[in-house]
């Protein structure tokens, strides 16, 4: 997974491969079975049938990621290792060590999540939260750690355009995958009227 000094696979090439997994895993757990699941009643009265199944697609992936965004990170660090918990691994980047808690974007980090890296980050080497997607934000202060957004948190990773650069893997591995998954919203929505 990590990046090692006699690695022939290049950093983007791991990051591309992680993204298409993470997505055929989402198809997987976006089975008509699991979209046809009964939802939340309350937003089916408020919203219909439709909304719902796309907010169950949409838990699905937003789930994943959180599971994911580490792996991705993890690409462009050398001599990765994992850490206690609420951190995910210690890793070089460009000599510098670094210990890293990754986190899908600006609004899943929960505040119980937030005071144990508070906590946690005290005794910890240059401590550092990154952000996979979303928007820019300001630097945050958690505890000794720094929370950086997605744009900022890719700069650090890959220099300028990092950002960019991962959202277009994404929407290229998405696009073999779109079809299937609208089918299947579509099939789940029918098929529950």
């Amino acid at each position: 997974m990590a990046a090692t000094s006699g690695s022939s696979e290049t950093p983007w090439a791991r990051v591309r491969a992680l993204v298409a997994e993470y997505y055929d895993e989402v198809v997987e757990r976006a089975s008509r079975e699991a979209l046809e699941e009964p939802p939340n009643a309350l937003l089916l009265f408020l919203a219909g049938r439709r909304t719902a199944v796309n907010a169950k697609l949409e838990r699905i992936a937003d789930t994943l990621l959180g599971s994911y965004a580490w792996k991705i990170f993890a690409c462009f660090f050398e001599a990765v290792e994992p850490v206690a918990k609420p951190f995910d691994f210690r890793g070089l980047l460009r000599g510098r060590p670094y210990t890293v808690k990754a986190v899908s974007g600006e609004r899943a980090f929960n505040s119980a999540t937030r005071a144990r890296v508070e906590d946690a980050s005290l005794s910890l080497e240059n401590p550092v939260v990154l952000t996979l997607q979303g928007p820019y934000f300001e630097a945050r202060e958690v505890g000794r750690a720094l929370w950086l957004s997605a744009p900022v948190s890719w700069r650090l990773l890959a220099g300028p355009g990092g950002y960019k650069r991962f959202l277009a893997v994404a929407k290229e591995e998405a696009k073999a995958r779109r079809a299937l998954v609208v089918e299947r919203v579509l099939r789940a929505v029918a098929d529950a009227q």
